[in-house]
């Protein structure tokens, strides 16, 4: 991850070539290139053309993806599970916490976020938990150093404690 970021720096422009491409809607390219143009994927495909000036990075053996978005997701609220004084999910002491917004316990410096960005995922929701009504979930980029927007909730939870 290191090096294809540091390439694009030093590069306008950045190939992987002869790569399994996972296109995100079942389809699959087999040997296929991508062209990464800065930020943006400006190609892909078996035949695409290559700037003069790109790094060529070989993807033979290799599988290429979209980024994956985790939906229901504890990341950035907690750390460990076991240990009582690292989970911010909850709000503890109430059946019932509508207001509670997990944007503002996200730690956007937990350990836990560049092993899942290592893994493919781009963004997630953290989601509360609880009893009845857990509170406000927020949306997150794992890419932009784990950004959450506190004035933007993306739903509310809740759920039937069955207990």
């Amino acid at each position: 991850m290191i090096g294809l970021w540091f390439a694009t720096v030093l590069a306008s422009s950045v190939v992987i070539q002869d790569a399994t491409v996972e296109i995100g809607d079942g389809k699959t390219l087999e040997r296929a290139s991508v062209v990464i143009d800065g930020e943006w994927i400006r190609e892909v495909g078996e035949h695409v053309v290559i700037p003069g000036d790109a790094v060529l990075i070989n993807g033979r053996g290799k599988v290429l993806t979209p980024g994956f978005i985790e939906a229901y997701s504890h990341l950035g609220l907690d750390e460990v599970s076991l240990e009582d004084s690292t989970v911010d999910q909850e709000l503890q002491g109430s059946d019932v916490s509508p207001a509670f917004r997990v944007a503002d316990a996200f730690n956007p410096f937990s350990v836990r976020i560049p092993v899942q960005r290592e893994e493919g995922v781009t963004s997630a929701v953290a989601c509360p938990s609880g009893t009845l009504i857990y509170g406000q979930g927020a949306w997150f980029d794992l890419v932009d150093d784990a950004v959450v927007d506190p004035d933007h909730p993306v739903a509310m939870f809740g759920g039937a404690d069955v207990r």
